[in-house]
């Protein structure tokens, strides 16, 4: 997954590929120093928020896919 985001940084630019590379990179870093090797409650609970923020800053960041086929059938 890191290289299909590397990948999508490298040739659009896009900040939610950016954020999402370095939420996981820090989410592995986490759990590999965990004793446990698992994220704790609240760990997670901040996980799924960033996560979903992602998510959302992305869906506002991409192109609308309807608008971008019109201009490509036209």
């Amino acid at each position: 997954m890191l290289r299909e985001l590397t990948f999508i940084i490298d040739t659009n630019g896009y900040a939610w590929a950016r954020n999402m590379k370095r939420l996981l990179q820090q989410t592995c870093k986490t759990v590999s120093k965990s004793t446990e090797k698992c994220l704790g409650d609240k760990e997670l609970a901040n996980l799924q928020k960033r996560y979903r923020n992602i998510l959302t800053r992305g869906a506002k960041e991409l192109p609308d896919i309807s608008a971008q086929a019109q201009r490509q059938t036209r």
